[in-house]
This record gives structure tokens, C-alpha cells and sequence, in this order.
């Protein structure tokens, strides 16, 4: 399981950078270019683990070749751990605003002196780990794509899904704004964190819950991570979703006629999958067309989102923020999926797991590859 171990390890560090970048928190520092490296070179690196996995058992250089990237992958977790705190500081003190100018602009001038140097340290590193893996012949998996990236989903919600733990307080409390009387005609609820937290799964859970069925005659869901900025395109694949009709050729008009005789006199329910940006002009168009579909009270929109930006855009009062989860409950996950034909675990494979379910970052996405991989291995 070195390769899962060491993937699941290398899959947080990208989603942390991705959140990093999200914030602007490289610009702000100046250390943008080398948190672009750091990420494209464990994205590279990524490639090789599958080979590597498959290598370490009979090459002592193979093995070694990964203990020193789950060195470099923690010696970098750490750093941004401390970005991810600059963040939070830098927002407690702009609500504030009871911290002197001089004090504001100092740290992060130091911060980003120390940090440039730290980077650029663990950017040599990796760049002597990934010409080794070429010394080593380590070959790369499907034309260079990472392993640990999350499966894309299109419009239908219903595809299997990973195993779904730890969110049962969240789940109840988003299903009781759903199902509760609301005199608005479309209400909203972002659900926001960061990449393989488990929004997906979770707004799928919610989607084909009992009460929602009851609630709502109409459910859609759109993926909408390649929006392009064209309001009409997220209608396109609520229409495409409702009707299970996929690659429709239609005018902007002949779609929201068709949207409206679909949602004609129903209360409905529509899940945006991972939206990544939206200016607040398209959202408030977006918003006043449904209206013009549908003016039903008690429709409701769920959005998730990694940005808090987003989540503000399409509802400036509430955000659904998903924290990390409990190694106890990523342990979970890998047991119920990895060992779910074994009606006990040994102690020492329980060990082994605890301390992989210690590594996952709390991402429920990294316990469900780990478990994949585990399973598909047996």
C-alpha cells in the first residue's frame, strides 16, 4: 500500500495548493511561481507512483526512491500548513481591523522571505526526486495523468457512490432547510471546502434522501466545473439531467422552453457540482431566469464550491462550510470498503490502517482511493 499511502499524501499537498492559490495568498507573499512549481511537480510525480508500487518490493533504489518523497510530501505539507494559518490570520485581522499598519505588513514580509527560501529548498528536492525516477526507469501512467485525481461527473447524480461517513450532522442539517416551508421562490445553499473533502458525495446523499424525495417532484443535477461563463450552458445541463436526454442541439431560446414545460408547476431541487467561479451579475441572471421559469415558492439550489468567493456570490448570509474528517472516521471508510468481506481485522492490519487513516489529511476522497486500491489488490 506504499503507493496509496504516498499518493493519498501527494493528493492533499495539491489540493492544499490548490486552495492556497484560490486565496491569492502566493501573490500577496510573492511566491506565487514557486507554489506553481511545488504543485505541477507533485502532480509529475503522481504519474510514477503506480510503477513505483509495483517496483519497490524487489528494488531496494525504488523503495528508497519513495521514502524520500513521503519526506519531502510531509517536509511540504508543513509549509503549507503554515500558509494556510497566514490565511487565516490575515482574514481574522481584516474583520477586525484593530491590527496597525505596520504590524500588517511586516510579518508577511518576513513570512515571505523565510517561505521563498523554504519552497525553493523542497522544489530541489523534487526536482533530484523526479530525475531519479527517470535514472530508475519508473514509468509514467496513462500519458502523465495524476492517479489520485477524483473521477469527473457529469449531469447524472446517481453514479456509485464512495463510501459516505462522517457527515450525517451535515447532511440533517442541510435537509432540514430543504424540507422546511420557505416563502422565497429559489433559495440557496453553497457547500464550501476544499477539493476531495466530500462535497460531491454529500450533495448526492442529500439529492436521493427519503424526505427530499417526498419534498421535491422535480431533482436535477449539473456538473458545472467547465462552466464557461454562458448562463444558458448550466441551464443546458439541468435540462440535459431532468430529462436524461445527454448532447441535446437547441437554441437558447428552445432551452428554456423546454426548462419551463419540465418545471412547470413543480417544486424543485437543482444541484450545481463544483462551480468554480461566477461573476455576481451571471449569478443574479441565472437567479432571475428561473423566476421566470418557475414562480413556485420553495425551490431551492445547491451549489458546491471550493471557493468562499462563490459561496458568497450565490448566498451572501449562509455558506456550508465541510471541515476535515476524523482519522477515526477516514479509518472507517477504509475498513467498511478495503476489508468489508472480512468479518474481523487483525490488529496489526488495524495499526497499519489507523496509521494510513492518520495520513488522508482528513479527506474522505484520499480513504476511498486507499481502500480502492487495497480492494483491486486482493
Amino acid at each position: 500500500m506504499g503507493e496509496a499511502i504516498i499518493g493519498a499524501a501527494v493528493q492533499v499537498l495539491v489540493e492544499k495548493l490548490i486552495a492556497v492559490a484560490t486565496a491569492d495568498i502566493g501573490t500577496i507573499f510573492g511566491v506565487k511561481n514557486e507554489l506553481t512549481r511545488l504543485k505541477d511537480s507533485f502532480t509529475m510525480i503522481q504519474a510514477f507512483l503506480h510503477d513505483a508500487s509495483k517496483r519497490q518490493v524487489e528494488e531496494e533504489s525504488v523503495t528508497m526512491w519513495l521514502k524520500k518523497l513521503e519526506d519531502v510530501a510531509y517536509e511540504a505539507d508543513n509549509l503549507l500548513d503554515e500558509f494556510n494559518y497566514q490565511i487565516i490570520r490575515r482574514e481574522v485581522e481584516f474583520r477586525n481591523r484593530k491590527v496597525c499598519f505596520f504590524f500588517c505588513f511586516t510579518i508577511p514580509l518576513l513570512f515571505r522571505s523565510k517561505m521563498a527560501r523554504k519552497i525553493k529548498d523542497v522544489n530541489m528536492k523534487l526536482e533530484m526526486i523526479n530525475r531519479d525516477a527517470n535514472t530508475y526507469d519508473l514509468h509514467r501512467r496513462l500519458a502523465d495523468c495524476p492517479i489520485f485525481l477524483p473521477p469527473v461527473v457529469e449531469t447524472n447524480s446517481m453514479a456509485v457512490d464512495p463510501i459516505f461517513l462522517g457527515r450525517k450532522d451535515d447532511a440533517s442539517m442541510i435537509i432540514n432547510m430543504l424540507v422546511n416551508p420557505s416563502d422565497d421562490v429559489v433559495s440557496v445553499v453553497p457547500i464550501v471546502g476544499m477539493g476531495g473533502i466530500g462535497k460531491t458525495t454529500l450533495a448526492r446523499s442529500i439529492l436521493n434522501d427519503q424526505q427530499i424525495e417526498q419534498r421535491f417532484n422535480a431533482k436535477a443535477w449539473a456538473c458545472v466545473s467547465g462552466y464557461s461563463g454562458s448562463i444558458t450552458s448550466i441551464f443546458k445541463r439541468i435540462l440535459e439531467s431532468l430529462t436524461n436526454n445527454g448532447g441535446m442541439l437547441m437554441s437558447d431560446e428552445a432551452i428554456l422552453k423546454h426548462l419551463k414545460e419540465e418545471l412547470n408547476g413543480k417544486r424543485y431541487l437543482l444541484v450545481l457540482d463544483d462551480l468554480w467561479d461566477v461573476e455576481r451579475k451571471c449569478w443574479e441572471d441565472f437567479k432571475s431566469s428561473l423566476l421566470g421559469i418557475n414562480s413556485n415558492k420553495g425551490n431551492f439550489i445547491i451549489v458546491t464550491t471550493r471557493s468562499k468567493d462563490v459561496g458568497e456570490v450565490v448566498n451572501p448570509m449562509y455558506q456550508h462550510s465541510l471541515r476535515e474528517l476524523s482519522s477515526d472516521d477516514c479509518w472507517d471508510i477504509i475498513k467498511m470498503r478495503a476489508f468489508a468481506n472480512q468479518e474481523e481485522v487483525s490488529e496489526h492490519l488495524e495499526n497499519i490502517g489507523r496509521k494510513i487513516a492518520s495520513r488522508c489529511g482528513g479527506l474522505p476522497l484520499a480513504a476511498n482511493m486507499i481502500a480502492g486500491i487495497y480492494e483491486e489488490r486482493q
